[in-house]
């Protein structure tokens, strides 16, 4: 399954983890997953979170939530130490300021030493209810298994779960974030005639596709709103709204 809508799905059936491990080689898809990870612990829509468009939302990608606090490495140290993990644990106590959770996100977390990784184990094995912990590694290997049994681990290498997403949704996304009308139409001829499985599926895959690309500077705001679009659509579909007047109320929108 694909690592995105893995995480919305587990995000709206309320089965997120508290304890993460997120690992790949490549820099930017990591920092993309664990970005959304962390506003999928964070949101609080009552569906397709992260929905990018909450004030909760807005802030984690803007890098401003005050309930999303990152662990990075300090300039004069080679090695993430217990000093910082003891700070963490503390800051964890504290309750959440804005967000019903509160998200720690150890970057290179691969560089925990030993008795950083010790210190940690207590935290991560019985937090408070609210906390929840993303370590964002280049390779898990180095963990103590103590550390990564108690972590569900996601993949964000560059192979296996390379995202992929279909022609059809490429199409449709590009023609709405260009704003190109004549482009937007001849793909909702298509898209009108899935079978109903089919269309919820696009509808899905469109969702993540416009948070994913919400991640990108340039495109932040218009993509963010068209995942709420999506979001609509989706509960267009569980009124039983067909297909065709879905991807007429999608061109509406479109300017």
């Amino acid at each position: 399954m694909d690592r995105y809508l893995r995480i919305r799905q587990l995000a709206d059936s309320g089965g997120l983890s508290h304890a993460w491990i997120v690992f790949g080689e490549d820099d930017a898809e990591r920092d993309r997953l664990t970005a959304f990870l962390a506003s999928a612990l964070l949101c609080r829509a009552k569906s397709g979170r992260p929905c990018g468009s909450c004030p909760d939302c807005r802030k984690s990608a803007g890098g401003i939530h005050p309930d999303l606090i990152k662990v990075v490495r300090q300039p004069d140290r080679r090695e993430l130490v217990v000093e910082q993990i003891r700070d963490m644990t503390a800051e964890a106590y504290i309750r959440p300021n804005e967000a019903g959770r509160k998200v720690f996100v150890i970057e290179q977390a691969e560089l925990l030493n030993v008795s950083a990784q010790n210190a940690m184990l207590k935290i991560i094995e019985e937090p408070p209810a609210y906390a929840a912990f993303i370590l964002s590694a280049r390779n898990p290997g180095g963990f103590l298994e103590t550390v990564r049994s108690r972590c569900v681990e996601l993949s964000a290498a560059s192979g296996g779960e390379e995202r992929v997403f279909s022609p059809l949704a490429e199409e449709l996304a590009g023609a709405v974030l260009a704003g190109d009308l004549r482009a937007l139409a001849g793909a909702s001829v298509k898209a009108e005639k899935l079978d109903r499985a089919d269309f919820d599926a696009l509808t899905d895959e469109l969702y993540i596709l416009f948070s994913v690309k919400a991640r990108e500077p340039e495109l932040r705001e218009a993509a963010a709103e068209a995942a709420g679009w999506m979001d609509a659509l989706r509960g267009m579909r569980r009124s039983n709204v067909s297909a065709g007047h879905c991807m007429g109320y999608l061109l509406s929108l479109v300017k």
